[in-house]
């Protein structure tokens, strides 16, 4: 979210007064800002349908259920 919020403030600043962001991205180890990126980019060029499986298994982990 904080992410979404940055860059929205960045692209229509005539649509933003403030913007404040909490848990975006910092301090990763090159590693992880290389995955972040690269999600990133899976995006812009597949579509989220590309990405949400392995997104909610990051956030939620893995479910047993069907």
């Amino acid at each position: 979210g904080a992410l979404v919020a940055l860059e929205f403030a960045l692209g229509w600043p005539e649509r933003c007064l403030r913007v404040v962001a909490l848990n975006a991205v910092f301090r990763r180890t090159a590693e992880q800002r290389a995955a972040v990126i690269q999600r990133a980019q899976d995006l812009r060029t597949s579509g989220i349908g590309a990405t949400l499986d392995a997104t909610l298994a990051r956030w939620f982990g893995v479910s047993e259920a069907g």
